[in-house]
């Protein structure tokens, strides 16, 4: 899964949940709004295990949409929506309408494995280490919800009740599928995406496979 941010794109997040009816969002190229999500179902309570994900903050009570750190490889101040369908959503990318011309997602392929903040905007993208270490721990499937906002102000939601990306030495290849639309939408964003390998170009990120949306 996951995202790719566009220069023109305004505003953007993304996040991840656990196989219930969970999941984030993805807005295409020149949208307004774009978001990604996921959810931890597993885990991770017990004394000394570390805060690997919004899902599990939610399980230990916090309630409140902002922003916590959680280390699911690296530590990462991430936003948490603890409100959408029961809380505990993960957001790895965020876009702010405050970038400032756009050009934030232009970044390296480290910055990209890696992850990235601005403190200003609030923009971010939370790295795919970070999103392969969600995605691949034992027992903890997930399920990725994108909403889109189309150019046609068309709002879009898809869900995928399998979401994974592998790790580095595999090029992040993205594993997707179950696709389903909660609002009746034949729009499969990342139909064409799945099976493919993480890249850089033009300044943003994506899969080396064709696709109908860009996912950053």
């Amino acid at each position: 899964f996951v995202a790719v941010l566009l220069m023109p794109v305004v505003a953007v997040n993304a996040f991840t949940e656990s196989t219930s009816m969970r999941v984030p969002e993805i807005s295409e190229r020149y949208t307004p709004v774009k978001t990604y999500m996921i959810f931890d179902p597993c885990n991770t309570n017990k004394p000394g295990n570390r805060t690997v994900s919004c899902a599990q903050l939610r399980r230990q009570g916090h309630n409140l949409t902002t922003q916590y750190n959680i280390t699911p490889h690296d530590k990462f101040l991430v936003w948490c929506d603890m409100e959408t369908d029961g809380g505990g959503w993960t957001v790895i990318q965020r876009r702010s309408k405050t970038e400032g011309g756009g050009t934030e997602f232009e970044r390296s392929k480290k910055d990209y494995d890696d992850g990235f903040y601005n403190s200003h905007s609030s923009s971010y993208w939370i790295g795919n280490e970070n999103i392969h270490a969600l995605t691949t721990s034992p027992n903890s499937k997930q399920v990725l919800r994108i909403e889109m906002t189309r150019n046609t102000k068309e709002k879009i939601i898809v869900q995928y009740t399998t979401f994974k990306v592998a790790s580095k030495k595999d090029y992040y290849q993205l594993t997707i599928g179950g696709y389903s639309s909660p609002n009746g939408s034949d729009y499969d964003a990342l139909k064409h995406q799945n099976g493919g390998r993480f890249v850089i170009a033009d300044g943003s990120y994506h899969y080396d496979s064709c696709s109908r949306s860009r996912i950053s």
